[in-house]
């Protein structure tokens, strides 16, 4: 060993010995939390952007959140009693309305596939919005303003497992973020679908829906695009039965007033009311008889006791008898 000692140069000599400090390097536990052998654990989100990731921890149908800042202390939890399993997706920015919501969702396998998506606030006590609960499981979740309305979308793609037959049917379904408001739905394909994924994929302006679509059974198997032609977006007036519509309240955002458009097909019980992101009621607009017309009412931004409300997400819910419907209306100051 001297011999080949004595024969390396200088230079080769200190990159040996960099390299044995570099293996002689030790790692020592910092922090750790017992769980059981089924939970794991990801450093993935800031939730109250402080500019450190937090550790989201997942167990069956909980997932609690510890903060990164401050020694991983418990800082979130939400449990899903009615499912066997609970998983983050995802923490979407709506940036043009200033929202943060953390997307779950709950699942269960038997003795069906039935799941559920929810829409919560950042350390919210219950979700902002929830989808009904859907048959078959949630193969990915993509966001997206894409109709191009200025609010973004949910875009997911949904795999039903059929026991009997050993087959797999498949759709994707299309959320508008703010509210949960089911935009549109795909027919029923036969297979499972991968995906959906949307991004701009050619020369025009406007986006594509990107899938797979693997079909075991007659072993077709396909890669699809669509891309929107109108029938996606929420129209400008949205018909809710032959009773009631709701039109887009303008402006959007609007700072201190908004004007809230609806039309009445026949003569009915009319109520409007204003609820914030939690689903705490602000202010009834109206609640009265009104005949058949053309209705515009105004929102000044303030609740049933006159106090200013801040800046926020809100939601204009109008119902009659036999229908009712929720847009979302955002606030800035």
């Amino acid at each position: 060993m001297k011999l080949l000692t004595n024969r390396i140069t200088g230079r080769t000599l200190i990159l040996i010995l960099v390299a044995a400090t570099g293996l002689s390097a030790q790692y020592s536990i910092e922090w750790q939390v017992n769980q059981d052998a089924s939970e794991k654990g990801i450093i993935y989100f800031d939730l109250n952007d402080d500019g450190t990731k937090d550790l989201a921890k997942i167990w069956l149908n909980n997932v609690a959140f510890f903060d990164g800042d401050n020694d991983y202390q418990p800082s979130w939890e939400i449990t899903d009693s009615n499912y066997d399993y609970l998983n983050i997706y995802e923490i979407y920015e709506l940036e043009n309305y200033g929202v943060r919501y953390a997307i779950l969702i709950s699942t269960s396998y038997d003795p069906i596939y039935r799941c559920k998506v929810a829409a919560w606030t950042i350390f919210g006590s219950e979700p902002a919005w929830e989808t009904p609960e859907l048959q078959g499981t949630v193969y990915f979740l993509d966001s997206n303003d894409i109709d191009e309305d200025g609010v973004e979308e949910i875009i997911m793609g949904l795999n039903d497992f059929n026991y009997e037959t050993s087959t797999y049917t498949s759709k994707i379904l299309i959320y508008n973020a703010l509210d949960g408001a089911l935009e549109w739905e795909s027919d029923l394909f036969d297979g499972y679908i991968a995906g959906p994924y949307v991004g701009n994929m050619d020369a025009d302006p406007q986006k594509e829906i990107l899938y797979n679509l693997y079909d075991y059974e007659s072993e077709v198997y396909t890669l699809n695009v669509l891309q929107f032609d109108g029938t996606v977006a929420v129209d400008e007036t949205t018909a809710i039965s032959n009773s009631l519509s709701l039109g887009r309240n303008y402006p959007n955002p609007f700072n201190p007033t908004t004007q809230i458009p609806i039309t009445i097909e026949s003569k009915s019980n009319v109520t409007v009311k204003i609820y914030n992101s939690t689903g705490q009621e602000v202010i009834t607009l109206c609640d009265k008889s009104l005949d058949r017309g053309n209705y515009t009412f105004r929102w000044f931004g303030h609740n049933q006791h006159g106090k200013p409300m801040p800046s926020g997400v809100y939601h204009c819910r109008i119902e009659t008898e036999t229908a009712s419907h929720s847009r979302p209306m955002v606030l800035l100051k």
